[in-house]
């Protein structure tokens, strides 16, 4: 066979393995990222943390009341078991302390709003839309709207409209914890709801009014402990002994 013909040859076998590389990659990176694809990179790196335990310092800021400082310590683990251990009272809420990436999916459709660019990192904005199979009559869910980290795959703010009309707009700050896993170090979170008045006494009345509940809320994680290997009985609860 002719050298150059051998050389040709060659070329074009080079040329079709680029093309074939070229074509199998290209359409990958052109797709646009779904919603439910980033959600799924979020539940991903959530899913690696099984259990942790941490120290959360609270401080509650709100109109017209003056509230302590709170520390309590608290426990998670996989899907959705959460302790909470404090010497005195406590009003933290459940689901004030922490967002569980890995149930946004079953719990809410999600929506992409719009994909945008911060400095070197892609962040998208996610409309949360409750599903209706989740609905109660007791507790009906908002619509939502999260950020999220390109990058890492975490959850960056969360604003919701609640039931009464109110607005609550929480951020988080994440760290690395044992150089492998992030969990949140701050939530910071606003809230404003309005006031509502009774409507259950008879219209000549005076009817009352509870005032607007206005506030922040401050939240640092510290002392973390990760894949300790919790014990399921931490999160059951505590019967109460009755006097003999």
């Amino acid at each position: 066979m002719n050298p150059m013909t051998r050389q040709t040859k060659n070329i074009w076998r080079l040329l079709f393995v680029i093309a074939s590389l070229i074509g199998a990659v290209a359409p990958c990176a052109a797709q646009p990222m779904t919603p439910e694809k980033i959600l799924q990179n979020v539940k991903a790196v959530s899913d690696r943390v099984k259990d942790y335990s941490a120290v959360l310092t609270a401080s509650i800021h709100m109109e017209r009341l003056k509230i302590p400082e709170m520390k309590v310590q608290i426990y998670f683990k996989q899907p959705d078991k959460l302790h909470i251990e404090s010497k005195g009272f406590s009003m933290l809420p459940r689901e004030g302390i922490f967002l569980n990436p890995s149930r946004l999916l079953e719990k809410f459709v999600p929506t992409l709003l719009s994909t945008e660019k911060n400095g070197a990192t892609t962040e998208y904005v996610i409309q949360l839309t409750p599903r209706a199979d989740r609905q109660t009559s007791k507790r009906k869910m908002s619509a939502s709207k999260i950020r999220v980290d390109g990058s890492r795959w975490l959850v960056t703010k969360l604003e919701s409209a609640t039931q009464a009309g109110g607005v609550v707009s929480v951020e988080f700050r994440h760290t690395q914890v044992a150089g492998s896993y992030w969990l949140p170090e701050q939530i910071s979170a606003e809230f404003d709801v309005p006031s509502r008045k009774d409507d259950s006494v008879d219209d000549q009345a005076p009817r009352r009014q509870s005032g607007p509940l206005k506030g922040s809320v401050l939240m640092v994680y510290s002392e973390y402990k990760v894949n300790a290997g919790l014990d399921d009985a931490l999160f059951e609860p505590k019967k109460v002994q009755k006097d003999q």
